[in-house]
């Protein structure tokens, strides 16, 4: 049988031409991946047509009140999405083309959680993987004046409060968002729970004879034994405990001031009373929780 065998011409005259197909390929492929990954995220706007509040400072907004962000670039990025830093679901934007600086995607959110910075993030997919970050602080809600610029968290633990009563533990809970669950604090945050000097901040734990008064540092010196929820902690004190977690993360709280660094995972905060008879309880403690760097900072 014959067999159709390519001569010495003809077989170069095809290397020839694969070489140049591979070059054409190569070539097509390298203007395709150019041509999509155009687009470059370069910053972050708050609130740019907004009136500004005298009050705060550029990038503060109030508690509940709605905060504008818009995302700034050049290029073409396929998507867009911002992290508002707080758990909530990401929002983002299609197909998205950056012209004149404040022109890009925004975007609008409230704020229901802890008074605090939030870490607001950008990022895009082919999009030069560029990312942008910057923080909200979240101010207190405007009082008499508008002067409620405050960075405070103000918790009150009462001890003749029937939650209070069956638990030993409660979710932390600043007076300003009483009707809202508090988000979990991320992994890295600095956290202050420090005593409000305003009140006395003395609670009465029932004892007899009359020398059960204390203040969120506890009995100082002793250690609780197995009957107390937390056994080796100082009695009647306040531990805060962070949830979510396994094992929770114990701190013991103090006369002043409980400072301590959340574990890597987060988790969501409760103020204890660590006291083997709540329902003899009487009076409150008041503390201020504030975050010195902003959540998921230490430093």
């Amino acid at each position: 049988m014959a067999r159709n065998v390519r001569g010495p011409a003809e077989f170069g005259s095809h290397r020839r031409w694969s070489r140049r197909a591979s070059r054409l390929l190569l070539i097509g492929v390298a203007a395709f991946w150019v041509a999509g990954c155009s687009g470059t995220i370069t910053g972050l706007e708050i609130n740019p047509n907004a009136v500004r509040d005298p009050y705060l400072l550029r990038n503060q907004v109030r508690y509940g009140s709605v905060v504008e962000v818009v995302v700034d670039g050049t290029g073409t990025c396929d998507n867009v999405f911002l992290d508002w830093g707080d758990g909530s679901p990401q929002d983002s934007a299609a197909n998205v083309t950056f012209t004149a600086a404040g022109t890009g995607p925004s975007f609008q959110h409230r704020y229901f959680g802890w008074l605090a910075t939030y870490p607001v993030t950008a990022s895009g997919t082919n999009c030069s993987n560029t990312t942008a970050t910057i923080g909200v602080g979240v101010a207190g809600p405007t009082v008499s004046g508008g002067l409620a610029a405050d960075w405070y968290n103000r918790v009150r633990i009462p001890g003749v409060n029937m939650n209070w009563r069956a638990s030993a533990c409660n979710p932390a809970v600043p007076w300003n968002a009483a009707s809202y669950p508090m988000p979990a604090l991320p992994g890295g945050t600095l956290v202050w729970i420090d005593t409000d000097h305003h009140y006395s901040n003395l609670v009465d734990f029932g004892c007899a004879p009359a020398s059960c008064i204390h203040d969120p540092g506890g009995e100082q010196g002793s250690s609780a034994p197995a009957s107390f929820p937390f056994p080796g902690y100082r009695k009647y004190s306040l531990v805060a405990r962070l949830v979510g977690i396994n094992p929770p993360q114990l701190v013991q709280g103090d006369t002043n001031r409980a400072s301590f660094i959340t574990t890597l995972t987060g988790g969501t905060l409760e103020l204890c009373v660590n006291d083997d008879n709540l329902a003899d309880n009487s009076g409150y403690w008041y503390f201020e929780i504030s975050f010195p760097f902003g959540l998921g900072h230490h430093q």
